[in-house]
């Protein structure tokens, strides 16, 4: 019996192992998958998924438009060149070798290319448009933060060398790695904020989704921050999640991921899942391993009693076995048959000795009576 109550056990043991890789897997997003194709950099959002070569070629993923989740089908050229590009909804923004600044115009779901880029005014190294809102923020080589206002750019205090904007508000890192948010942007982009507040960590380049903001630091780690909400903006803690990106980029408007590794291959974070859903299926994961546990707590408890129960039936046995021992033994010492035999003898030897005796007593009497006779 013990033997068939160990095989649940490990059952078990296997299962909860299984959870933990499965919560882990959930809370990464699953697999990175590559696509065909070489980029410098990549950018996804409610218009498709963008990219740009080393040579400042500008691509865009056939049937990704609107269509986030998908890996599209292939990379179609779009006529210009630059060197860094954002993806909006229904917009494009990208600045050139030169710094100078574009988007494209006419995008749509019977052009999912749009119609031509328009030159805006203005020099920037990075731009980044929401794809929830096309709210749109920047910096110079300089380090100088600027933020669109529809019509001008704005300078915002402070200096950065990469900045990103999303539902989770407006985050960016400086020339050192050091991370910052901006204070009262978190579901509110249109916001200019009041400051800039540090975060822990290091990285070089960042990206901010809904309820989650990635990054890549100098030697290609990447991480995600956790546990941004409304009350918490800035989150809980940074979470590793692979290595080798040199850059990537995450859809406010659905958290998908897209990067690019030094050679230039494409990858395609799989299976992204939103903040909420992401702390439900964490709940449900730990309440899955909580089960385990006491599933193994009850399974070890009935071995144990199993256990218990064979060494009482053992003893039992036991004490059977010298009880049937000790009646072979008085059974072999004294035999009541024999005894009673024995008893009818001794009473019938006995019985023989009182006849006799009897005898000889009224023998006697009659000897000693003759006797008396004759003297007369």
């Amino acid at each position: 019996m013990a033997g068939s109550c160990r095989l649940p056990i490990v059952a078990l043991l296997l299962l909860g192992h299984c959870l933990v890789a499965s919560a882990r897997s959930r809370s990464a997003g699953y697999d990175w998958q590559r696509t065909d194709g070489t980029l410098k950099h990549v950018s996804v959002g409610a218009a498709g998924v963008w990219g740009v070569n080393e040579h400042g070629m500008i691509y865009y993923r056939v049937g990704t438009y609107r269509k986030e989740n998908s890996v599209g089908s292939r990379w179609q050229s779009v006529a210009g060149r630059l060197t860094h590009i954002s993806v909006g909804r229904d917009v494009v923004w990208g600045v050139s070798a030169d710094d100078d600044i574009y988007r494209r115009k006419g995008i749509s779901m019977q052009n999912p290319t749009g119609t031509g880029w328009e030159k805006v005014s203005g020099k920037l190294r990075v731009v980044d448009v929401s794809s929830t809102s096309n709210a749109v923020w920047g910096v110079t080589r300089a380090g100088q933060i600027y933020k669109w206002t529809g019509s001008t750019w704005t300078l915002i205090p402070g200096r950065l060398s990469f900045v990103s904007v999303g539902l989770s508000g407006v985050w960016g890192v400086n020339s050192a790695g050091h991370i910052y948010y901006r204070v009262g942007t978190a579901y509110n982009e249109n916001s200019a904020g009041t400051s800039w507040k540090r975060v822990s960590g290091g990285l070089a380049k960042i990206s901010v989704g809904n309820g989650i903001v990635w990054g890549v630091n100098k030697v290609g780690a990447i991480y995600y921050r956790e546990g941004i909400t409304r009350d918490n903006p800035t989150g809980t803690r940074w979470v590793g999640d692979s290595r080798g990106l040199t850059t990537l980029d995450v859809s406010s408007s659905s958290n998908q991921v897209w990067g690019v590794k030094r050679e230039g291959a494409i990858y395609k974070k799989m299976g992204i899942i939103s903040a909420s859903k992401r702390t439900v299926e964490a709940g449900e994961t730990l309440q899955d391993l909580r089960d385990v546990l006491l599933d193994l707590k009850e399974a070890a408890e009935i071995e144990q009693e199993t256990r218990e129960l064979e060494d009482m039936e053992e003893d039992a046995e036991k004490e059977l076995r010298e009880l049937e021992d000790m009646g072979e033994d008085a059974d072999i010492e004294e035999d009541p048959e024999e005894e009673m035999r024995e008893l009818e003898d001794m009473e019938e030897d006995a019985g023989l000795e009182d006849t006799e005796k009897e005898v000889r007593e009224l023998e006697d009497i009659e000897e000693d009576a003759g006797m008396a006779e004759d003297d007369e």
